[in-house]
C-alpha cells in the first residue's frame, strides 16, 4: 500500500515554523555563514539590504553592524519576534513571495 502524501497549505507550514522557533536558536546557522554572506555581498555603509526569511534576525544584527540599512521579513509570527529582540532593525511579518514593500524602497 502506498503511503499517502499530505499536502502543506501555507497555515500549516506557518504552523510548523511557529512550533520549531518556540525553542530560539533551533534553525540557526553558524555565525560564520552570517559573517560570510556579508563578506561577499558588495554592500557599503548606509546600502540597504533585505533579509527574506529572516528567522531570529541575525543577519539583520550583522548587517547593522557594518553599517548597512537592514531589513528583514519572515512568515513566521515567532521567527519575528526574536529578531525584534535581536536587533534594532525593521523585522516584518511576511511572505518574500508578496513583499509588503513599494518598489526601490529596499
Amino acid at each position: 500500500m502506498k503511503a499517502q502524501r499530505h499536502k502543506a497549505t501555507k497555515e500549516s507550514i506557518v504552523a510548523r515554523y511557529n512550533e520549531m522557533y518556540q525553542t530560539p536558536g533551533k534553525l540557526r546557522d553558524a555565525d560564520s555563514s552570517y559573517c560570510w554572506v556579508l563578506d561577499v555581498v558588495p554592500a557599503f555603509s548606509g546600502a540597504r539590504l533585505l533579509d527574506v526569511a529572516c528567522g531570529e534576525g541575525l543577519l539583520v544584527q550583522y548587517a547593522e553592524a557594518r553599517g548597512l540599512h537592514a531589513v528583514g521579513i519572515d512568515i513566521a509570527r515567532r521567527a519575528a519576534q526574536l529578531a525584534q529582540q535581536n536587533t534594532s532593525g525593521c523585522i516584518v511579518v511576511g511572505e518574500g513571495e508578496a513583499l509588503p514593500f513599494r518598489d526601490s524602497t529596499i
